[in-house]
């Protein structure tokens, strides 16, 4: 460290002695060295006092190496700082400016109003952002914010955030708060969210983490005490338990390894996957799609269980070979068969005229109702019968039946004769 020669004393002698002689330039010299004594420059040296206090008296500088500039300040710490007013610096190597902030840890940094960071390492600027002594390498920004307790490499900015606790937090946005002190590796945005699982990321407004490796984001969002490993977005869902995923609006998880989306559905199975709306709670399926209008109108439309049995509430259709088939087609078609097994004759159908038919057999899933060999009768004359093979009409190769001239036994007789004939 470089040092300033401290000065020698003249040793003056009388006349008739030359040596010392009274000049301007010897006077001058001393009364260089009384201003420089007046000044405390050359008596600091000498009392190994390094500490400069300049400005106003009401500044105090009391650390090695230290100083103090402005009103009110005080640099106690090694190598500390002090400027503005009524700042205390008394961390070593610490910092401060602006009004009635504290630097209390070492190597700490104060800028603004009212901030007190007691922690080692610590940053503050804004007002009224506060850490604890027992706090390392907290940086904190914008107003009321709070770190309490062991916490260490956290960051807070914005307004009335609070840690209590834990390394590597993150808190940004209005009165977020970290509630587990032995937390890790937070992250939190928005305002009005609680974390307390380590791991996580909750993001939005009004949500509640609670397990670790957690995602939240939207609003109103929970995940229940005793669950993980959660990912809730949206708004008013809710988990309960481990590896669930819940999005959209007012949805409900319960168990594990559940996806829940669409508007207020409720997965309850284990990993179950629930769509829709307004589903009605099935434990043992493996799919669900409601179809509800409200909670207390509550309905699925589709249902898929482990055994890979489907249960539709509607018709299902489908195309073969060119042609729509539906469940409900092939339910009639079945029940006619049947019914004719069963009465040992296939029905025929019977129509006006020519036109009638045509418009029936242009209506989807009719054709699916007919049955290969099943007759056709027209009533109106001059028209001939039909039967269907099974691809298109063909003209029943029989004597035009008069179905308004016969009697019931008549009618029946000949519907016997023609299914005789068929078979």
């Amino acid at each position: 460290m470089a040092t300033r020669d401290t000065y020698t004393m003249q040793t003056w002698e009388n006349l008739p002695s030359e040596e010392t002689p009274v000049s301007a330039e010897r006077l001058d010299h001393i009364e260089q060295g009384i201003k420089n004594a007046a000044d405390k420059r050359a008596l600091k040296d000498i009392y190994d006092d390094y500490s400069v206090n300049l400005g106003r008296k009401s500044g105090t500088s009391a650390g090695t190496f230290s100083t103090a500039l402005g009103q009110g300040n005080t640099a106690s710490g090694y190598c500390s700082q002090s400027g503005g007013a009524d700042n205390i610096s008394s961390g070593n190597r610490s910092s401060t400016e602006g009004h009635n902030n504290t630097a209390g840890g070492d190597d700490s940094h104060v800028e603004g109003n009212g901030n007190k960071i007691l922690g080692s390492y610590g940053h503050g600027e804004g007002y009224d952002n506060k850490d604890s002594s027992s706090s390392y390498a907290v940086h904190m920004e914008g107003g009321s914010n709070i770190a309490e307790g062991r916490i260490s490499y956290a960051h807070l900015e914005g307004n009335r955030n609070k840690a209590t606790g834990g390394s590597y937090i993150h808190l940004e946005g209005a009165s977020n708060e970290m509630l587990n002190p032995s937390a890790s590796s937070v992250h939190m945005e928005g305002y009005y969210n609680k974390s307390s699982g380590s791991y996580s990321h909750n993001e939005g407004g009004n949500n509640v983490l609670v397990g670790n490796y957690s995602h939240l984001e939207g609003y109103d969002n929970t995940e229940q005490e005793g669950s993980s490993i959660n990912h809730i977005e949206g708004n008013y869902n809710t988990a309960t338990g481990n590896y669930n995923h819940v999005e959209g609006n007012s949805n409900t998880a319960n168990g594990t390894g559940i996806h829940v989306s669409g508007l207020n559905n409720k997965g309850t199975g284990q990993y179950q996957a629930v769509y829709g709306k307004y589903n009605a709670e099935n434990g043992n399926a493996a799919f669900i799609v409601g179809g509800g209008t409200s909670d207390r109108e509550r309905k699925n439309i589709y249902i898929l269980d482990w055994q890979g049995n489907a249960i539709f509430a509607g018709n299902v259709q489908g195309t073969y070979s060119g042609r729509t088939l539906s469940l409900y087609g092939i339910q009639m078609e079945m029940e006619s068969r049947f019914n004719s097994l069963v009465n040992g004759i296939m029905p025929a159908k019977v129509f006006d005229t020519k036109a009638d038919l045509d418009a029936w057999l242009a209506t989807e899933g009719n054709l699916d109702t007919l049955s290969v060999g099943q007759n056709i009768y027209i009533k109106e004359t001059e028209t001939p019968d039909y039967w269907w093979d099974g691809e298109a009409l063909q003209v029943l190769e029989t004597d035009k039946v008069v179905v308004e001239s016969l009697t019931y036994d008549e009618t029946m007789a000949i519907l016997n004769a023609t299914a005789e004939e068929v078979a």
